[in-house]
């Protein structure tokens, strides 16, 4: 189980590094900012993923809380 969880947290690691790298080409010149950052919604939906296992109102209470 903790293999799987780990291969899930590098996964998730690797997914973001490479919409960060891919959302550079949404730059404005002269390419120092991005006006969209898509790796940001990657944060709920990953962490929602992780914790499918827990109960609808555990969760519920988490996202509230943190």
């Amino acid at each position: 189980m903790m293999v799987s969880y780990l291969y899930k947290i590098s996964l998730l690691a690797a997914f973001y590094c490479l919409t960060g790298k891919l959302s550079l080409f949404l730059a404005i010149p002269p390419g120092f900012a991005t006006p969209v950052w898509p790796a940001a919604g990657l944060a709920p939906v990953s962490y929602t993923h992780l914790r499918a296992h827990e109960t609808l109102m555990n969760l519920v209470c988490r996202l509230l809380l943190e």
